[in-house]
């Protein structure tokens, strides 16, 4: 192949097509409330139904601060695929009284299902080489990201961060959404709506010619962060909550054009060496 191939999702941008608000920024609240009953007997009574009662207990399960990317980039997509926008706070959520952060959270939980979950155990297991993981990446997984943005939808992705097998551990990985590619002879460019960092188009360059070698992928972003495998998710679309959002109404030309065109100066192309690092972190899911 010569020359390059640029797809992307026509109307997709991250500076509104994505949440206003930072992945990073979740408070310490969890992001789901159980109440488990407890049967309590009467002190000094025999332990008969008759002589007890029940109390219940709320159980706190999880922790927002430890990031929901997952949710947060599967919601993104369900407002895509109605052509609609999420909300513009830009605060974060409060927690479970919020109907968004219960619909993100639900999402957060979509976003882990069996089949994905094997995907993150297989790709961060310590004894499978990064050469079998870039493989995995480019010849299995990339055909199927590229094949959502030809047809028009945003992509949701895993990306591998952690060599482990412990299950706990799969929530140190980041999910984030691909709404457009450059694909050269040597390299694929994804550009994606990344939660850690809204409003901006964080990028990922792997080398698509990559045998017997590590993926070694140069990303835009937290670039000290290194990623063994990437993997297109088991997406399934939700109806988004749409009280409160308001319809894409943008300039024709952004319709025509990729949101990381600039009229003045062409296409720009990001390099495995491409001096464009920010250094804020990643931290989990």
């Amino acid at each position: 192949m010569t020359g390059s191939e640029i797809q992307w999702v026509k109307g997709f941008c991250p500076n509104n097509s994505g949440f206003q608000f930072s992945n990073l920024n979740w408070a310490h609240v969890p992001v789901r409330t159980f109440r488990v009953p407890e049967l309590v007997f009467d002190i000094g009574g025999p332990l008969i139904i008759g002589n007890a009662h029940i109390v219940w207990h709320e159980v706190p399960i999880g922790n927002a601060s430890n990031g929901l990317c997952g949710g947060m980039v599967y919601a993104a997509r369900d407002y895509a695929e109605i052509s609609e926008v999420p909300t513009q706070i830009t605060e974060n959520p409060s927690g479970e009284p919020d109907p968004l952060f219960h619909y993100i959270v639900s999402r957060l939980f979509d976003s882990f299902d069996d089949n994905d979950v094997k995907k993150y155990m297989f790709l961060s297991r310590p004894d499978l080489s990064d050469a079998v993981k870039a493989f995995q990446t480019i010849n299995e997984e990339w055909p199927l990201i590229a094949n959502d943005i030809i047809t028009g939808h945003p992509s949701t992705i895993g990306i591998i961060q952690v060599k482990s097998t412990s299950l706990q551990d799969v929530g140190d990985n980041h999910q984030v959404l691909v709404y457009g590619y450059e694909n050269t002879p040597d390299f694929v460019t994804l550009h994606t709506y990344d939660p850690n960092h809204p409003n901006e188009d964080v990028t990922f360059t792997f080398n698509n010619r990559s045998i017997g070698q590590p993926l070694n992928v140069s990303r835009s972003h937290n670039q000290d962060t290194p990623i063994f495998g990437i993997f297109r998710t088991n997406y399934g679309f939700i109806s988004p909550p749409v009280g409160g959002i308001r319809k894409v109404r943008s300039p024709l030309l952004r319709h025509a054009l990729p949101c990381w065109m600039d009229l003045s100066k062409g296409i720009r192309r990001i390099r495995p060496d491409a001096d464009i690092i920010s250094l804020r972190s990643i931290t989990g899911l």
